[in-house]
């Protein structure tokens, strides 16, 4: 049937070309034609982005990725199982893109970040690691590198104190649906767009993380604050309206100069990214094991419990 309604397309439309999948062994930004896993056999010497989008198949995470990546695109959608129609995706509009917009703030109020490794076959995931942490640093955020394997909320509930999680995955599963998980999980993007004063908003998403590492095409090195030269402009949550202590920023240079006029203060109230997961473990009800050195007097070791536990020996002298 694709074929089929390739061959119907292509009548209207001979500069049309068809994806394919990417299957070789080079990097992802190795090819100027290739996203998302896909080749894209350009014409004389074009450029992807001049072209217009026709995405044959079911609304799922691939259309969506797909939305994100050529976002400002023409889009359009047919669904041969469906409507059969031949629909105009407009994903200014799309709730799933609203989303994304409200993670990325969440990053930014994020104080804890868990970097979950979710490929170990992907090329330089290892740099990656490296360049989220560099990230966080930046904005003095603590970070921890978590490998679970496959992500789902039994996995990550086990990390409480992780406010954010960033997943590096492939470009098919990076944009996760994080609905049902305590904790949001967003892309290394979207840490970049948080984190990095240098990157700006695009108009698309970058789901390859490759291409965000030195020498990809979307590369944007981070501006150094960790000394104090370098100051931030004073940044107001939109999620909770409080203003954020940014690295480099000094209150100091921002003072408003004394005058006679009254005016009534309110409530200057500042968010600091300054807890850790130490401070969280101090919160907790329960923080393990206890020496209580002195407290308890000293015994002898005893035998304990001997078997498997469905079947103790002490538990058969019970029976009998």
């Amino acid at each position: 049937m694709g074929d089929s309604i390739i061959a119907n397309i292509a009548t209207d439309f001979p500069n049309m070309i068809v994806s394919e999948l990417a299957i070789t062994n080079r990097s992802p930004e190795a090819d100027e034609g290739t996203k998302l896993g896909r080749h894209f056999k350009l014409l004389n010497e074009s450029r992807l982005e001049e072209y217009s989008i026709v995405f044959i198949g079911r609304d799922g995470p691939t259309l969506s990725n797909i939305a994100l990546t050529f976002l400002g695109k023409d889009l359009y959608w047919y669904d041969p199982s469906g409507t059969k129609k031949l629909e105009h995706y407009n994903v200014q509009n799309n709730k799933f893109l609203m989303k994304r917009m409200h993670l990325i703030e969440r990053i930014r109020d994020a104080k804890t970040m868990g970097i979950v490794i979710g490929t170990l076959g992907a090329s330089n995931y290892l740099g990656a690691v490296d360049r989220l942490k560099e990230l966080a640093k930046q904005r003095k955020k603590k970070s921890y590198i978590i490998a679970v394997g496959k992500p789902n909320v039994p996995k990550l509930a086990n990390f409480p104190e992780i406010d954010i999680f960033v997943l590096i995955a492939c470009p098919e599963n990076s944009l996760l649906d994080s609905k049902g998980f305590y904790r949001p999980i967003v892309t290394p993007y979207e840490v970049e767009l948080a984190c990095n004063s240098n990157r700006e908003w695009s108009q698309g998403y970058v789901l390859e993380f490759q291409h965000l590492l030195l020498g990809g095409r979307h590369y944007q090195e981070v501006e150094d604050n960790l000394d104090g030269t370098t100051e931030d402009t004073a940044d107001i949550s939109l999620i909770t309206g409080q203003a954020r202590v940014m690295p480099g920023w000094d209150s100091s240079s921002h003072s408003i100069p004394t005058s006679g006029v009254v005016a009534l203060k309110g409530d200057s109230t500042v968010s600091t990214n300054l807890a850790t997961g130490s401070e969280f473990l101090t919160k907790r009800s329960w923080q393990g094991l206890e020496q209580n050195l002195g407290q308890n007097e000293a015994v002898l070791a005893s035998k304990g419990q001997s078997g498997v536990p469905q079947n103790y020996d002490t538990d058969l002298d019970t029976m009998s």
